[in-house]
């Protein structure tokens, strides 16, 4: 199927229960061109706390980190081979995200950021032809066995994915409906706990977030604010801030925030 010439990595990432949040683990295989008779290569590797996507992902650097020992002067072409339709679209649109401050077309902050912008550190650090291919399914013995690979990994995970981020779906803990209003803004200094955002306008992103009661012991009230725009990749979905705001209730924005290492 492949040139028999090229150097095919497979890659293959598995987060197979509780995800996202549960363990996690990647597999590659590295498959030498014809008549190298060198025996393949394989690398796992698992995570404590993660997601399926980002496992995917997690694979892809892998392989590119492997390309990355060829020097430009090399005749070699590579060719990774994965069966996620999240990493084969992303590598194509990835360059558009960045174009657009790592926003897709809803305006929404692009999720797994933080690897998305290693994967273009990487890319440009790999020297020799790369091609993405795609495989839906395990119609290979090779495909079949660095699903394996991926999996035996999560299941003695020794790592820890520093980038993720739990909650990427948000539910509030003031519980009941009705949606965030205005925060009135007085320049004072409150505790929250951010649960969602959206771009609004050229300048600030707009968050929606819970303020913490110390006399009532508990999240009372739904808000939204503005931040900077720049500010977004900053705050994170389910984490706590101490915050102080503006003095303009019209148009409230925060302008200091200093993450907690738990919330209350």
């Amino acid at each position: 199927m492949y040139d028999p010439a090229a150097l095919k990595i497979y890659i293959d990432g598995s987060a197979p229960e509780a995800n996202p949040g549960g363990p996690g683990g990647i597999g590659v295989i590295i498959e030498f061109p014809d008549g190298s008779e060198r025996p393949n290569e394989r690398i796992k590797k698992g995570y404590f706390f993660t997601t399926s996507n980002r496992m995917e992902l997690l694979a892809l650097l892998e392989a590119l980190k492997y390309l990355r020992r060829f020097p430009s002067s090399s005749s070699i072409h590579a060719v990774i081979v994965t069966d996620s339709m999240y990493v084969y679209d992303g590598y194509r649109n990835a360059q558009y995200w960045q174009r657009d401050d790592w926003t897709g077309r809803s305006g929404m902050p692009t999720a797994n950021v933080d690897l998305w912008r290693k994967l273009f550190s990487l890319r440009r650090a790999v020297k020799i032809h790369i091609s993405l291919k795609r495989e839906p399914g395990k119609s290979s013995e090779i495909l079949r066995e660095v699903d394996k690979l991926a999996k035996s990994a999560a299941a003695f995970p020794k790592l820890i994915d520093f980038g993720y981020q739990p909650g990427r779906v948000s539910r509030t803990k003031t519980g009941g409906g009705g949606a965030a209003v205005l925060f009135p803004a007085r320049g004072q200094t409150e505790i929250i706990r951010f649960y969602g955002g959206r771009l609004a306008g050229k300048e600030y992103y707009k968050i929606k977030f819970e303020t913490f009661s110390t006399e009532a012991g508990s999240y009372t009230q739904k808000y939204c604010a503005y931040i900077p725009k720049e500010w977004r990749h900053d705050l994170h979905r389910n984490h706590c801030y101490e915050v102080r705001f503006n003095d303009d209730s019209r148009f409230p924005k925060i302008v200091e925030f200093k993450p907690l290492e738990q919330c209350p």
